[in-house]
């Protein structure tokens, strides 16, 4: 059954009025939850997981109701992404510079750009300690995925060795594995379609990946793995 496209774009207009909303809510202190320290997070998760729904959407602004809310949120959020406090952050420490320029590498892609910015990302990058931070599979292709967005490189060896590394090359634990298990397959099969846009060449077929991603299962509280019965 083919989905009725006027309801996914409503849909996706209050899900871009949602992001509006945490934006203006989280954006400047984030969040604490006193009971459930998990759900805590700091101000920059809005302002990425925004970024990332802004670029997502993108590929469909040509819905005018779309386009003037990716435009009008991407304007209170562009000078957060790059705030005083972020360019400081990157400063600081250089060896994560692109986890904090997520947010403005994936603005930049929708016409939203800043030289001033991208100037700094490169000092940064160029530092002798942008290499300094040990990396998993997922994180490591994660940079190498927006690192080009940002430069419009292709993808090297690196990122072939990482893919084969990673979680989308062998089946996760059900039983015995953790939360950051199942939290990296579903970003990898973002950074490998670029939003579905792109597939590149995965490590085993497809047919296995989306097998995997589906199995039901649920995260426990222990942060473990459990099938549903």
């Amino acid at each position: 059954m083919r989905w009725d496209e006027s309801d996914i774009v409503k849909r996706l207009c209050r899900s871009l009025d949602i992001a509006k909303r945490s934006v203006t809510l989280f954006s400047e202190r984030g969040y604490t939850d006193k009971e459930v320290s998990d759900n805590s997070f700091r101000p920059d998760k809005p302002i990425a997981e925004t970024a990332m729904l802004l670029y997502a959407a993108s590929r469909v602004r040509h819905h005018p109701e779309i386009a003037s809310r990716i435009d009008d949120i991407a304007q209170d959020l562009a000078p957060l992404a790059r705030s005083k406090r972020i360019m400081l952050s990157m400063t600081l420490h250089p060896s994560v510079c692109v986890e904090f320029a997520v947010p403005h590498i994936l603005l930049s892609q929708i016409g939203f750009k800043e030289q001033r910015f991208d100037h700094l990302l490169r000092l940064c990058l160029d530092s002798q300690a942008s290499r300094g931070h040990e990396r998993p599979p997922f994180a490591s292709l994660e940079k190498s995925w927006i690192l080009e967005l940002w430069n419009g490189d292709t993808p090297g060896l690196g990122w072939h060795v990482d893919l084969n590394n990673s979680v989308l090359n062998w089946p996760i634990d059900l039983l015995g594995g953790l939360r950051e298990d199942a939290y990296a397959l579903t970003h990898l099969v973002i950074y490998c379609s670029d939003f579905g846009s792109d597939v590149k060449c995965l490590p085993r077929p497809s047919s296995m990946v989306r097998r995997g991603a589906i199995l039901p299962c649920k995260v426990s509280r222990r942060g473990r793995l459990r099938s549903r019965r």
